[in-house]
Order: C-alpha cells, then structure tokens, then sequence
C-alpha cells in the first residue's frame, strides 16, 4: 500500500498554501540459478551456484508550498521537501551438487535524510517574462556494505556523505511578433564531505561551483515552427555510484561503486523544424566527465569487474522525422524515424564504439463507434553501440481496446504488451580484452484489463512541487 494524503488551503483567489506526505514502499524477493561453465581457468568446469536475496525499500516524503500573486506583475511560489529514505538487499549464494556448498551472506543497507527549500519569482513587465531564484538542500546519506566470506577479500563498508547544495538562477524571454527569445544563467555551488568508518576522507572530499548558461530563440506560425536552444546542465553521480564497497554478484564477476566521481557537464545543442503535419528534430550534446560502468579484470584475476568511472570526452548526435495526421477524422497516425550516434573511443587496447543506432515508430489510434478507441504501436531499433556496448536488433508490437461508459466517467480497457513475444535484450561488450555476452528473453508479454472510474473533478488541485528533485534522485 503507498497512500498520499494532502491539504490544499485558499484564504482568498490570489494566494494558496498546502501539505502532502507520500510513502512509497518496495519489496521484491529474487531466487536465480547461475549455470556457470569455465574454461582454461585452471580446469574446465561446470559450476551451480543459486542464489537468493530480498530487497526492501521505504521512502517517506513532505512537500510543503505557498503560491501568491503579491500584485499585478509579481508570483511567488516557495516549495520545501523532507525525504526519508531507507533500503536494506540481503543476498545469499551458494553452490549446488558439491561437498563444499561455501555460502556467502552479504547485505547491503542505506539510510538517507534530505531537507531542501526552493523560491521562485515571477516578473512579468513589458520588456518580458523575469524569473528568478533560489534552491538549498542538505543531504545526510550513510551506507554500509558487509560479506561474510573472509576468503573473497572484500571489505566490509561503512560510508557516509554530508552534502549541501545551493543554486541561484535568472531568466528571462520575450515575445517579438512571431519570433520567441530566452536566454539564462544558472549558479550551482557543491560542498560534500566523505566519511570511511567515521574518518573525514580529505581526498575524496568534493567542492563544486560552475555557471550553466542557457540560449534560444524560435519562430511559430499557424503552419511553421522553428526553434534553435543551447544549454549546459550537470548530471551529479547517484549516491549509490559514490559508494567504496566491491559487492560480489557471482564466482566471476563483481560490481564497485567510485568515490571519486566527478559530475558529468553537459552542454546540448537541439534543434526543431516542423510544417503542419511533418517534423524535424536534432539534438547534439557533448559531456565532460560522462558517465559510465566499465568492465576491467579485479586485481588480475579471472573476475570481472564493473565500476562507475569517468570518460572526459563524449559526444553523441540524435535525429529524427516524424509525421503525424488525423487521416479520416478517426484515425491518429504517428510514424517516426530516429538516429543516434556517439563518438567514443576507449579502452586498453582502444576501441571505437561508433556504429549508429537506429529507431522507429509507427503509432495508430482508431476512434470506433460506440465510444470504442483502438491502439496499435509497432516500435524497433537496429543494430548498433550504445555507449561500450553493442546493441542486437529488436521490435515489438502491443494493443489495446478501450471502451468508455457514463459519458466517459468508467473506461475499460483490454491490453496486450509485446503480442508477438519478440522483444530480447541482447547485447555484448568488448572492452579491455574482456567479452561480454547477454542474451535474455525478457518475457515481457502481458495481458491486462484495467478499469478506471472519474468521480468528480477537484477544483482546489494540489499547486506544490519537488524543491529539488535532481537531488531526490540520486537517492
């Protein structure tokens, strides 16, 4: 069960204040059976080892809001949040059809607390539309990683992160006949302190503090638009990918976290044309500091290893074409193509991940008699890398069949996902004189019915928003 509940309250039209509390809890139960065959690593061998783990995750969040018109011009909203975050995966391997069964207990748990406060100004005036304002939020996060097999010669871990974060931004835009022009600066400031079993770690300390401005101008008329926007943004490494532990996940491979991460700046440039019914979209973006999980061996020895690390230089390029028309009155056709290429060369000995990656869409709704509405979406990619891995071809179809009842108020709809069962993950990494094979059958067929009643619409909505959700996610 995850309730929210909630109050809005209006002491008159131009003013609103209000309260809501969400939990969100998780539990999933996992019991896999690794077929592991070895060869030239001593000798060949057939290995069994099943495994079983449980992992359990609640979160609690208050978020807190005021919204006024302080007069003609002037809007002001202040959000703040509270979030409390905790998760515990207990995990248990051992081997089959041995004398020797060597269980392994391992568990890993985190506890986080986070506070944080945004105010936001709106000024509206005949050179434009004003905005600006503030963020602050603190974090406190601990983790802590324990193994029970000595042998491995993996440590035990116990990590906290203290961190405050503050923001200043100002924008502005302005409507010039058909012609729409923005332009912003953001000011984002970072102190994290790192703690090893309660030791201040000065090494991997983390200060930050960088302007992130942002340009656009577009271009709209009844049968064209046109637009043309430069920004650069910041993607902060999750508090999981800062961690110090090495988790064993199988015999033969392992999974480590970074603390010295260092964020991935992001500077795109995205472009948009479209005539009535037909549009083009491209967007390129170039990352410093990006950041990916590479495979290496572990300390020389026939295990691999995957570990958050930084690539200093990455671009890729995305574009597409789609045509959208209502053909018949009744029928909403979306077909689309798209294209994304990366530039990455990497590794010892170097490798060039470079072949592009194709995708397309062709969506259909069907408006019927008798208040029916009928959905076919057929969708698939090609071949291709995607950052260090190579991506086999997939596609899949799915349906659906909605009809409504009681002027709309009850809708049943009948569904089907993956019809044809042919969606597969298959994908291989070469990277470091290691190769990695992944072939699964996802079994993502599903049939469902769902039905949905409205009862009456709220008038008095819940106006309150996330005062930092960038930092709720690297939760």
């Amino acid at each position: 069960m995850n309730p929210t509940v909630g109050f809005n309250w209006l002491p008159n039209p131009k003013h609103s204040l209000g309260v809501r509390y969400r939990y969100r809890n998780t539990k999933s139960d996992a019991d896999i059976l690794n077929y592991i065959i070895t060869h030239g690593y001593e000798e060949d061998s057939d290995i069994y080892q099943q495994s079983d783990g449980i992992f359990k995750r609640d979160n609690h969040t208050v978020n807190a809001y005021y919204e006024g018109q302080l007069n003609k011009e002037l809007l002001l909203a202040v959000n703040t949040d509270y979030v409390h975050a905790e998760s515990d995966n207990d995990d248990h391997a051992y081997y089959l059809y041995t004398d020797d069964p060597d269980h392994i207990y391992s568990t890993a748990k985190s506890r986080s607390d986070l506070y944080a406060i945004k105010a936001n100004i709106e000024y509206d005036s005949s050179w434009g539309m004003f905005e600006t304002g503030g963020e602050y939020s603190n974090t406190n996060r601990k983790q802590n990683y324990k193994n029970g097999n000595t042998d491995l010669g993996l440590d035990n871990t116990d990590d906290r992160m203290k961190q405050n974060r503050a923001a200043l931004y100002l924008g502005w835009q302005n409507q010039w006949g058909d012609f729409n022009v923005g332009a912003g600066l953001r000011y984002e400031w970072i102190h994290l302190n790192y703690y090893e079993k309660g030791i201040l770690k000065e090494e991997q300390k983390q200060r930050y503090n960088k302007l992130f401005p942002n340009l656009s101008i577009a271009y709209a008329t009844d049968k064209c638009q046109a637009s043309l926007a430069y920004e650069t943004k910041v993607n902060y490494p999750s508090y999981g990918d800062l961690r110090s532990d090495i988790r064993y996940n199988t015999p033969f491979l392992y999974e480590s976290g970074n603390p010295f991460l260092k964020p991935d700046i992001q500077h795109s440039l995205t472009g948009l044309i479209a005539w009535g019914d037909l549009q083009f979209m491209t967007s390129y973006v170039y990352h410093e500091n990006a950041i990916f999980s590479l495979a290496s061996l572990y300390k020389d020895q026939p295990i691999v290893m995957y570990k958050s690390e930084n690539i200093p230089d990455y671009q890729t390029l995305m574009a597409g074409i789609s045509y959208n028309p209502t053909l018949f009155k009744i029928w909403t056709l979306s077909a689309g193509v798209n294209v994304m290429k990366q530039w990455l060369t990497i590794g010892d000995p170097e490798l060039n991940y470079k072949k592009p990656i194709w995708m397309y869409t062709l969506k259909n709704m069907i408006r019927l008699p008798a208040n029916f509405v009928f959905r076919l979406n057929v969708s698939g990619i090609s071949s291709g890398n995607s950052q260090i891995g190579y991506i086999h071809p997939r596609w899949g179809v799915e349906g659906s069949l909605r009809k409504s009842f009681m002027k709309n108020r009850l809708n049943i709809t009948l569904s089907c996902e993956d019809i044809f069962n042919t969606i597969r993950e298959k994908v291989n990494i070469r990277m470091n004189n290691i190769i990695l094979k992944t072939d699964k059958n996802l079994d993502n067929r599903i049939f469902s019915i769902t039905a949905t009643y409205r009862f009456n619409s709220m008038k008095n909505r819940y106006k309150g928003s996330s005062a930092n959700e960038s930092e709720i996610d690297r939760l």
